[in-house]
């Protein structure tokens, strides 16, 4: 007898399908083809997790496992296939995973912006799965480096605003699967401000004397000017420098007037123009020796020629109301905000004017002492008006300009308003009231109203009778609250027998009371301005 012993030595053949390249999300499957006479048991991994329990098979039956494509990446499916003898085979398919859209980009569309505006920003935002690294360039230039970013992020980046031109800024981004997309916004920064042109000159000169006009062109971006005489071109398109004096000399060989105009221009095409009327006379314009009456009002009088500025105002005046008038305008000439005072009758509508003046007003007999910053005059009703039958607690504010108080080195606490009345200029009492980065706020207090001056310092302290100055010093410039007088003997008025007799108007406890209904006219002013 013979015992024949077969064996199985071969394993089962497994069909090799091809390595896949798929997109994120795509349906696909591998298929496999077992071949075994004898077959037992397969199973299927992926990336060494077993996602296929064992499972009999036949001989030639075909295997489909479905792919999972919802993440990206490289993943390796492998099978593995035994027969009834113990023969082992496998095999595996490389399964690529990738994103084939690319990151979405919001456009925010091309912008214009004024030359040197505060804040201005592009926003993007990117919308993608799989977030790679994103850029952005300025003309090719690199902005914001290659940063990384998550999905629906916003990308802020600030605009560069001081340089006139068109800008284009380009972002990038990517994914992790490479897949690139940019956008482009063109910035255009535009300059549509135009120069703006101020002049110091006097608008008067004697025949025969050599005198300048002299202008300033503030601008950021300065390109040409020209000066005109009567028409007539006198000075060729020149390149200015923003806030350089330009000097124009006064044609003074005949009598007559004279009109000049400079024209000015920016590199953006905005351009601006600023005339100046010169008289040429035999003389100067002599002062009178018009007193000024110490109650004010009436006709001003003023030379037409030394006016710079001039505003009107009326107010119905009845018996114990605090009447306000209020001149503070935009106008770069006026220093006058309000005047403030208590009706003491039912005077109905009363007129209240200031004007602003060239030089030391032609009512005025001499010049203050001082260093002057404003000549003015105002004036309130008709002549005569003005006095303490009819008003009382008079007060005036105005402000003061402190680009000139830095750049001419000056004492806030010396700056005071003076009064022309009686043949003399007497200091009132002055209080800073307050101060924001272009202005100081003072308010003074008067009998009347006339010609005035705004000075530097008090050195001159009138004769007796007239308002005096405060002997306790005004708030210094760190203080912006209101300096009031704390005791009745400090309020800084004049107690003389000969004031109390010729100006009536203020006593001894009218100065506090003055400076509260002051602010409380003010405050009503303000209200009314908006009504």
């Amino acid at each position: 007898e013979v015992t024949v012993t077969v064996t199985d030595d071969n394993a089962p053949v497994i069909t090799h399908p091809d390595d896949m390249k798929v997109g994120q999300n795509e349906t696909v499957s591998i298929e496999w083809t077992l071949t075994e006479p004898d077959p037992a048991t397969y199973q299927v991994y992926r990336d060494d997790v077993r996602i296929v329990d064992p499972t009999l098979y036949t001989n030639n039956q075909k295997i489909t496992v479905e792919n999972q494509t919802d993440n990206v990446g490289t993943f390796t499916y492998m099978i593995q296939a035994t027969d009834k003898s113990g023969n082992n085979a496998s095999d595996e398919v490389l399964v690529i995973v990738k994103d084939k859209i690319p990151p979405v980009i919001s456009s925010p569309g091309n912008m214009e912006v004024e030359q040197d505006s505060d804040i201005v920003n592009i926003i993007w935002a990117i919308t993608e799965q799989n977030p790679g690294m994103y850029c952005v360039l300025r003309n090719g230039d690199v902005e914001v480096p290659s940063t990384e970013y998550q999905c629906s992020d916003n990308i802020t980046v600030p605009i560069n605003t001081s340089c006139l031109g068109t800008y284009n800024y380009t972002i990038s981004a990517d994914d992790i699967s490479n897949n690139t997309v940019s956008d482009q916004v063109n910035v255009t920064i535009k300059d549509t401000i135009k120069p703006t042109i101020s002049t110091t000159s006097f608008n008067e000169i004697k025949i025969g004397l050599k005198e300048n006009i002299t202008w300033v062109i503030n601008e950021k971006n300065p390109d040409k000017y020209r000066v005109e005489e009567n028409g007539i071109e006198i000075v060729s398109p020149t390149a200015y420098q923003s806030g350089v004096d330009i000097n124009v000399s006064k044609n003074s060989s005949k009598l007559g007037i004279l009109q000049y105009r400079i024209y000015a221009s920016d590199t953006s095409g905005n351009t601006a123009s600023n005339q100046i009327n010169i008289t040429v006379t035999k003389e100067k314009t002599i002062r009178n020796t018009n007193k000024g009456g110490g109650g004010g009002g009436g006709t001003a009088g003023e030379d037409y020629k030394n006016i710079q500025f001039a505003k009107s105002e009326r107010e119905i005046v009845s018996e114990g109301d605090n009447i306000c008038y209020c001149f503070d305008t935009e106008d770069n000439y006026n220093i006058v905000m309000y005047i403030n005072f208590t009706g003491l009758s039912n005077a109905g509508l009363i007129p209240a004017k200031v004007e602003m003046l060239y030089d030391t007003s032609s009512l005025v007999n001499y010049e203050p002492l001082d260093e002057v910053y404003k000549n003015l005059n105002m004036w309130l009703g008709k002549k005569g008006w003005a006095n303490p039958k009819n008003i009382e607690n008079a007060t005036i504010t105005f402000k003061v300009n402190k680009t000139w108080i830095d750049d001419n080195n000056i004492l806030i606490s010396n700056i005071i308003m003076n009064r022309y009345y009686e043949g003399h200029w007497h200091p009132l009492t002055t209080y800073l009231i307050d101060c924001d980065d272009d202005y100081c706020y003072f308010i003074s207090q008067t009998q009347g109203f006339s010609s005035f001056a705004i000075t530097t310092k008090r050195e001159y302290i009138g004769n007796p009778g007239a308002e005096g100055i405060s002997d306790k010093p005004k708030t210094d410039e760190k203080e912006l609250s209101v300096n009031l007088p704390t005791d009745v003997n400090e309020s800084g008025i004049n107690t003389s027998t000969d004031q109390k007799q010729d100006s009536p108007g203020f006593s001894l406890s009218s100065g506090l009371l003055s400076l509260l209904i002051c602010l409380a006219s003010i405050i009503y002013c303000k209200k009314k301005q908006f009504l």
